[in-house]
């Protein structure tokens, strides 16, 4: 099991090569590294869920799996059964985007390396058949710029047409399910930061938001299903921004004009949609947010999640809104045990709704009061 804690500084070093030589050990015997999760409880409402160690930048839901990728690939485990998480496959890669696409899937975004200059893999649902799905994504040119290829983000169309947010602050359409890919926004040289975050909302609008190459948050919207765009302002009046990024995106399911934006140390709000915004969690905050979900079970509630830009441990925590994320209050998790939120999902179990969280250290859940 890969759980001990380094209790002291001079231990640290120490503690860490051991706890990593367990890990190595416990990958060995076909333990993915982790515990059974209902062994380990933390304090009311906080329950740590496995692959302790792992930055986990993605979670998605494919009933009655939960997946993770990993800076150490995909993993699963069954939401409805006491699990363990067992790797799935591309050990080894960092993803940073997940898919379940119908009929083919399980499609993954990984980072590029200097050995594989493919981000995009497919596999069936249990991750047993990865392949290289590349499609064509990055153009022909792409020796010339490889971050052309690496995918950001991704997202499913309600035609079920696929778009993809690339490293070079690119966005393209897929229409036979990733085989090949169309440029919508930008060029597959263009040259950004990334595409981080999509979010497919009601009549076919489409918001996407990232980073532009000189540290300029970047948000565009598309009225038709992705197939043209426009690029919306998120500044004040008379303001010309400054040094910030959009790492994750929420429409209110009830009502689509508001619009919520995780940024670095601010959530942003839309009401009238994207006409106007405004900072609902201000400068204070040193957090990035990674994370925002409204609620499927409470109407107006969102919540958030995000981390400082530090390898240092930090407190995990989700912030809470009862009124579509105009004011937030936060419930903060197990500090000892964190790095911060870099993903969240949402599920509802038991009639309960559980925020699930994927951290620089593992995931973590949080159960509704």
């Amino acid at each position: 099991m890969c759980s001990g804690r380094v209790r002291s500084r001079g231990a640290k070093a120490a503690g860490l090569w051991f706890r990593s030589f367990l890990c190595l050990v416990a990958l060995a015997l076909g333990c993915s590294g982790t515990t059974d999760p209902e062994q380990d409880n933390l304090e009311p409402g906080w329950r740590w869920d496995g692959l302790r160690g792992l930055s986990v930048r993605s979670l998605i839901i494919v009933e009655p799996y939960l997946y993770a990728g990993t800076n150490d690939g995909v993993f699963r485990r069954h939401l409805h059964q006491s699990s363990r998480w067992t790797s799935v496959g591309l050990t080894g890669r960092s993803v940073r985007a997940l898919l379940y696409v119908p009929q083919r899937g399980l499609l993954a975004a990984a980072e590029i390396t200097s050995k594989d200059s493919a981000s995009l893999f497919l596999s069936n649902i249990e991750g047993t058949s990865w392949r290289r799905w590349q499609g064509g994504f990055g153009g022909v040119q792409s020796g010339d710029f490889p971050g052309s290829r690496e995918v950001r983000s991704l997202a499913m169309l309600r035609d079920e047409a696929l778009l993809a947010g690339g490293h070079a602050g690119v966005v393209a359409r897929s229409s036979d399910q990733g085989a090949s890919w169309n440029v919508v926004w930008g060029t597959w040289t263009a040259g950004a930061l990334g595409m981080h975050t999509i979010q497919v909302g009601a009549d076919h609008v489409v918001w996407i938001g990232g980073e532009l190459g000189y540290f300029q948050p970047i948000l565009i919207r598309s009225l038709d299903d992705g197939l043209n765009w426009q690029s919306i302002s998120i500044h004040h009046p008379g303001s010309t921004g400054g040094d910030n990024a959009i790492y994750a995106i929420a429409i209110d399911p009830v009502d689509p004009r508001i619009v919520l934006l995780g940024m670095e140390w601010q959530i942003r709000r839309t009401s009238d949609g994207g006409t106007t915004w405004a900072t609902v969690r201000g400068w204070e905050d040193p957090r990035y947010f990674y994370g925002i979900e409204f609620s499927r079970i409470h109407a107006g509630r969102v919540y958030a999640t995000g981390s400082e830009n530090t390898l240092e441990k930090q407190d995990l925590g989700v912030l809470v809104s009862n009124d579509g994320g105009n004011s937030w209050t936060e419930v903060k998790g197990p500090p000892e045990l964190s790095r911060g939120g870099l993903s969240m999902v949402l599920a509802e179990l038991g009639g309960r709704e559980v925020v699930y969280i994927g951290s620089g250290n593992g995931v973590y859940r949080h159960l509704d009061d």
